[in-house]
């Protein structure tokens, strides 16, 4: 069905980060922004420290894994997400 003039569908929105986006606040302003807009915004970063593994702020989904950096860089992005998914720690 066609969508009302000015109006687009929700997307689903995965943000990959090599770091632990603990603060980004250049992602965190532009997740927040797709966010409000009623995209379905996951933020995938590495989880580092007390941080939960998994929260939602301000209509974000942070999922944190625990990834070293060298991995990350080396994964292509659709391999990195099916390991952020589908790893057994959750």
């Amino acid at each position: 069905m066609p969508q009302p003039e000015g109006q687009s569908r929700a997307k689903r929105i995965a943000i990959l980060l090599p770091n632990p986006c603990n603060p980004d606040y250049r992602v965190i302003k532009w997740a927040k922004l797709m966010a409000a807009e009623g995209h379905d915004v996951r933020l995938f970063c590495r989880h580092q420290g007390q941080i939960p593994a998994r929260e939602e702020i301000d209509g974000i989904t942070f999922i944190r894994k625990e990834i070293s950096p060298r991995t990350f860089l080396k994964l292509k992005a659709k391999s990195l997400l099916k390991t952020l998914f589908f790893s057994k720690t959750r």
